[in-house]
Formats: structure tokens, C-alpha cells, sequence
């Protein structure tokens, strides 16, 4: 089960809640509790606080540089927040200053807390300007102090952004591990590198997309994270703070801006709805045929039926309101095909043969998102 986390997420104490209610509150109700008390919260920091940030953030080394128009930037954004979200910023970094599990994590750069990243990742890439996403069982894998972390993170993500200091422990995690890898005995990184016993697979491409968006490595390797199938292409139209971590058509733009010669571009000669290209066959076979027959398309299309042939074949049909009038999409990709549901909105690659007993053929069809 999902859980919606708000904007300014960054827990109070739950317990002292119970006793001043003298209730007892179920799992729902905490995350109520959560959100409605951090709305309430208003507390102001003092300058002094302010000014201690401010120190650190613009301290001069190697990861300042690197990343030194998200810095700027955080520095106007850290001075414009209201005073509730300055304390919850505040307090957010005094829970981490304190906290046993962040100082191992940020002196011991050791696999045993790329859990911890990974699900950071997790919360970024399913991120809006108002919610982030987060499951029961990320909570239960992690433990107590490792999510709670992981959400004082979140904390800073929404209301300024992260540290100097947080920034060069995502670095050192960086050098060493690489933006994503295999889990299990024999674990590798992006580069095929055995590194330290690694239970899960691992994505990093998120926390990095928060600061250093444009580089290219970290674009190309977003690609390999799903490739790879560390995770999945979310459907198109998710609500995503960052469309271009979790959707194929977002991304492909994406990438064109940062690597124009990436090979994961995928190159189309038009892009349109299963409907839309209905709708111009029906309209003038003799014209569509002259746009688009011979031409790869980019078409997205709720799925009617998946089926098989005579020949085993298998082939998908996309829905466009109309009896015995269907885009038929050939795939050879079992696999991938066994994965669509019907009902449900995909996005297909394929080159159009044309209009055939009321339908619009393609052929050698890929799914670009599931």
C-alpha cells in the first residue's frame, strides 16, 4: 500500500500526541496526525540558525563547485521560505546532526546503507509539488531510524534543498558505487565493478537529478535504470515533480537536451494518439497513407485485447471507440508483452503499414512505457 507524505513532511512526536489525546492511533491515522501537525507547526527560527547554514552552504571546495548553480539557487530559495517551513527545515537538520544512523552513514561510505538512498531515490522520482510517495513495506525493511531519515531528507528536498555537507556524502556514495547497481553474492556497479555484498538492486539517479540534472552520464544512466529493470516506466501522465526519472516520452525529450547523440534517444517521425491516427485513415486513406504509412510512429493507446494469432504471433489491439475499427500492434517481445493489462494506457513504437478491414496496422512494435 502506497502513503501519501506532504509537502513539508518531517514527523513530531507521535507519542506525545497520544498521551495528550490519551488515544492511540492506528498506522493511518499517525500519517493524519503527521501532515495535520506539520501544517499547524509555525515555529520561527532564529537568525542564528539561519547564518550557521549560510556558512556552510557557501564554504568553498570540490562539490560546491560541481554543483554550484544548485547552491546558488538554494541560497535565494533557503531565504524566501516562510518561517513554518524554515523550522521544519531546521529541525530536519538538527534530527540528522543527531542521529547515530546518519553519522555512520555519512563516515562509513558502506553498502549497508544504500537502502537508505535507494529509498530517497524512490520518494524523488515519485515526487509532485505537494506529495511524495513512500510504501508500509520500505518502512519495515529499513527499520525505524533509516526511514525516519530518509523522510527528514524529504524534509529538506521540499523546503530549501540539500546541504553542502549532505551533497558530499551523496558524492562519496557516488565515487564509490556509481549511480545504480546489481544486488545479490556477486554485486556490480554501473561499470560491471564487483563491489561490497549487495542484497537489492540500487538507484541513485534521482538524488543526483535534484542538483546535477544536465550531466550527461547521469542521463544516459537514468536509461539503464530501467533497462536493467531496477525499476519501471511509470504510464504516461503520472504527476511527477520529475516527469523524466519515471516516464519514456519525458525522458526521451529530456535527453535530447542533455545528449543529443545519446543512443537511448528514440527517433520517430511522428507522435500522436491511437485515436488521432484512426481518425486520419477514416478521414482519407490515400492522405494518411502519403504521411504515414512507411513512417515510424510514437502512438499512445488504451489497450482493448492482447491476443495471438494463428502463427502465435502476438499483436495488440488499441482501442478507438468504434466497432471493428482497432490499431492493431504487432510485438515479437513476449515478455514485454505479458505485462500490459487491458484497460490500461501504453505507449507504443512501430512502423504504420497502413489501413486494412478497418484497422491501422503496425508492425514491429515496441512498448515504451508499462
Amino acid at each position: 500500500m502506497r502513503i501519501a507524505a506532504g509537502l513539508i513532511l518531517f514527523p513530531p512526536s507521535l507519542e506525545a500526541f497520544e498521551r495528550q489525546f490519551n488515544t492511540k492511533l492506528n498506522r493511518a491515522g499517525k500519517y493524519i496526525v503527521i501532515i495535520a501537525l506539520i501544517i499547524l507547526s509555525g515555529i520561527v527560527t532564529n537568525d542564528k540558525s539561519q547564518k550557521s547554514e549560510t556558512a556552510t552552504i557557501t564554504g568553498k571546495d570540490n562539490t560546491e563547485q560541481a554543483y554550484s548553480d544548485y547552491f546558488n539557487q538554494q541560497l535565494e530559495v533557503i531565504n524566501s521560505l516562510s518561517a513554518k517551513k524554515t523550522a521544519v527545515r531546521r529541525d530536519a537538520l538538527n534530527e540528522m546532526q543527531n542521529s547515530i544512523i546518519y553519522k555512520q552513514y555519512s563516515s562509513n561510505i558502506s553498502a549497508q546503507y544504500l537502502p537508505v538512498l535507494n529509498a530517497l531515490g524512490e520518494c524523488i522520482r515519485t515526487s509532485s509539488d505537494t506529495t511524495f510517495y513512500t510504501t508500509d513495506e520500505t518502512e519495515k525493511e529499513l527499520g525505524k531510524e533509516k526511514f525516519q531519515l530518509v523522510l527528514n531528507y524529504m524534509a529538506l528536498f521540499y523546503n530549501g534543498g540539500f546541504t553542502k555537507d549532505i551533497v558530499q556524502v551523496f558524492d562519496a556514495y557516488l565515487e564509490k558505487f556509481g549511480y545504480y547497481g546489481l544486488g545479490g553474492s556477486n554485486g556490480f556497479d554501473e561499470n560491471g565493478h564487483q563491489t561490497d555484498y549487495i542484497k537489492n538492486n540500487y538507484n541513485l539517479t534521482p538524488i543526483f537529478a535534484v542538483f546535477d540534472k544536465n550531466n550527461k552520464k547521469l542521463a544516459n544512466s537514468i536509461y539503464e535504470v530501467h533497462s536493467k529493470g531496477i525499476v519501471d516506466w511509470e504510464k504516461v501522465n503520472t504527476n511527477s515533480h520529475f516527469a523524466f526519472l519515471s516516464e519514456r516520452m519525458a525522458y526521451n525529450n529530456y535527453l535530447k537536451g542533455v545528449d543529443p547523440d545519446s543512443p537511448y534517444i528514440l527517433n520517430y517521425d511522428y507522435e500522436l494518439t491511437a485515436q488521432d491516427l484512426y481518425a486520419a485513415y477514416n478521414a482519407n486513406e490515400v492522405a494518411a497513407d502519403e504521411k504515414y504509412k512507411g513512417k515510424k510512429l510514437l502512438v499512445t493507446g488504451v489497450v482493448e485485447s492482447i491476443n495471438k494469432n494463428g502463427f502465435d504471433d502476438i499483436y495488440v489491439v488499441l482501442d478507438v471507440d468504434g466497432y471493428f475499427k482497432s490499431i492493431h500492434c504487432a510485438i515479437q517481445n513476449e515478455k514485454a508483452a505479458a505485462k500490459l493489462y487491458k484497460g490500461n494506457q501504453y505507449v507504443f513504437l512501430g512502423t504504420c503499414t497502413g489501413l486494412f478491414m478497418q484497422s491501422v496496422f503496425l508492425k514491429n512494435c515496441t512498448i515504451q512505457s508499462d
